[in-house]
């Protein structure tokens, strides 16, 4: 029987020296990353619209930073497509094309109801609770005619649903998605017409909809409603709240 070698005298090392050996703990954050998240934040709710200009030096002074942290961010949205590299090294935010609104709802519409019929049987009274906790965020919101919070607060109810599947897949390829959706979201409240539209209202009873079928074991049922939630925007009703939002977002590069 061969002689199994021992890992510590290869090493150089102990077990014992290797025990207690002490790292300090990783912080949980870095400035590249809270450069990356205020953009991405400006981004999504348009305080830089699409097709703006981003200068590295106006950016990372405005944030109190060198430039270095900002362009290794900008390389981040860059790879999420919400930056567009343009020649010359410099940068824009990122338009949505027209028909890029239709795939996306597409692709939810493939995506979500199954998975929701799948998840159905399986949430447990803590997922319940949660569930409840987003609903009570995405009321309040509406209540408050907060429309930067309410957009956001709806997508969370949806992508937690999707994060109950525990398929990493699906969960980063609707990250990206509701990313662009929360900038569609995000120009159509620019619009009033839209809250005197009642499209927010029926999103709030659509989503306590979906609750109670879950509740109630009924995955088809609540399938059937989440499908009907997110093909709300294609109605024709919505057309003319669309087409506005889109102009918004299809700006040129300037």
């Amino acid at each position: 029987m061969p002689q199994q070698r021992d890992a510590s005298r290869d090493s150089g090392h102990s077990v014992k020296g290797l025990s207690a050996l002490v790292l300090n703990p990783l912080a949980s954050h870095t400035l590249v990353d809270d450069c990356y998240h205020e953009l991405k934040r400006a981004i999504l709710e348009l305080d830089l619209a699409p097709g703006e200009p981003l200068s590295e030096i106006r950016i990372a002074a405005s944030l109190g930073t060198s430039k270095t942290p900002v362009r290794q961010a900008f390389a981040r949205l860059t790879s999420e497509h919400l930056i567009v590299p343009l020649p010359g090294r410099h940068s824009c935010v990122a338009a949505l094309p027209p028909e890029f609104l239709h795939e996306i709802y597409q692709v939810r519409l493939m995506l979500e109801p199954p998975s929701l019929r799948t998840v159905a049987p399986t949430l447990t009274d803590e997922n319940f609770a949660t569930l409840d906790r987003l609903m009570t965020e995405f009321q309040d919101a509406h209540d408050q005619h907060d429309r930067k919070r309410f957009s956001t607060a709806g997508l969370e109810f949806h992508r937690y649903l999707i994060a109950c599947s525990n398929n990493t897949h699906m969960i980063n390829i609707v990250a990206e998605l509701f990313d662009h959706v929360i900038r569609i979201h995000n120009a159509l409240f620019l619009s009033e017409e839209v809250a005197d539209h009642g499209w927010s209202r029926k999103g709030v009873e659509d989503h306590r909809r979906i609750v109670d079928a879950l509740l109630n074991d009924d995955g088809e049922r609540a399938a059937e409603l989440i499908a009907a939630d997110i093909g709300a925007i294609l109605e024709p009703s919505m057309e003319r709240f669309v087409e506005d939002a889109l102009a918004r977002l299809t700006s040129q590069h300037r």
